[in-house]
C-alpha cells in the first residue's frame, strides 16, 4: 500500500511539474514578436521575408535556432549566417553574403563567381563590380582560369585584368587594361606575372603593347608589330 501511494504521490508530483513547465514556457512572452536581420541580403532577400513570417508567433522553445542556422549555411549564396535570441521574444539573423571575384561567361549567360571558383548567382542579380570576366565553356575551365587567377598575386595586374579566355590547358589568354593579352597557362610561377606588368608599363610608356607571352623559359614581348624576347 505504502508503494502504491508513494508512487502515486511521485506521479503526481511529476505531473503538477511538468504541468507548470508548461504553462510557463507556453506563456504569450516567450512566442517571437520580432525578428530583425542584420548584414548584406541581397540574394536571399525574399526567403528570408517568407522565413521571417514562418518564424513569427512560434514559441521560442520549440525552435531549434541552431539547426535553422546550420541549414540556411547550405545556401549556396550564403558566406555566413548567425542566428541568435539574446533578448526574450526577438531573434536576429546576421547574413553575410558571398561577394563575387569573377564574371563567368559561359555559353552567352552571365554568372557570378566565388574565390573557389564556385558558381552561386546569375550576375544580374545584384551589384555589378568591375571584375575580371571568364569566358569558358563549363565549371571545369572555370576552375582552371580561377587557379591560374589566383597565382596573378601582384594586386596591380589583378586589377588591370578585364578578360580571361580558355583555350585549352597549355594555352589562356588575359587581356589587360587597354587591349593588352597575355598568354599564359597553369604551369607558369607566380613571379613571371610581376615581370609583365613591368614590362607591360615600361614599354606601354612609348608605344602599344600587343601581347606578352609567359609560356616559354623568358618571354616573348610584341609591340608595335615587332616580336621581341629575353629573359626575366
Amino acid at each position: 500500500m505504502r508503494i502504491l501511494l508513494g508512487s502515486l504521490y511521485c506521479f503526481i508530483f511529476t505531473f503538477l511539474a511538468y504541468k507548470i513547465e508548461q504553462d510557463f514556457v507556453n506563456r504569450e512572452i516567450f512566442k517571437v514578436k520580432e525578428i530583425s536581420f542584420y548584414g548584406d541580403f541581397e540574394l536571399v532577400k525574399e526567403e528570408f521575408k517568407k522565413l521571417g513570417n514562418t518564424l513569427y508567433d512560434k514559441n521560442i522553445f520549440n525552435l531549434s535556432l541552431e539547426s535553422l542556422e546550420k541549414k540556411l549555411q547550405t545556401d549556396i549564396r550564403i558566406e555566413k549566417i548567425e542566428i541568435s535570441s539574446n533578448n526574450i521574444g526577438k531573434i536576429d539573423i546576421n547574413i553575410r553574403e558571398k561577394e563575387a571575384q569573377y564574371y563567368a561567361n559561359i555559353k552567352d549567360k552571365l554568372y557570378s563567381v566565388d574565390s573557389s571558383g564556385q558558381i552561386f548567382a546569375q550576375m544580374e542579380e545584384h551589384k555589378i563590380k568591375k571584375l575580371p570576366i571568364v569566358f569558358v565553356q563549363n565549371e571545369k575551365e572555370l576552375l582552371k582560369i580561377v587557379k591560374i587567377l589566383e597565382n596573378v598575386e601582384d594586386d596591380e595586374l589583378y586589377d588591370m585584368i578585364s578578360q580571361v579566355y580558355y583555350k585549352n590547358d597549355l594555352y589562356m589568354e588575359l587581356f589587360i587594361d587597354g587591349g593588352t593579352l597575355l598568354k599564359t597557362n597553369g604551369e607558369i610561377p607566380n613571379f613571371k606575372y610581376g615581370v609583365a606588368k613591368n614590362l607591360y608599363l615600361d614599354i606601354s610608356q612609348n608605344q602599344k603593347v600587343d601581347y606578352i607571352d609567359l609560356r616559354f623559359d623568358g618571354y616573348i614581348v610584341k609591340s608595335a608589330g615587332v616580336e621581341t624576347s629575353g629573359k626575366h
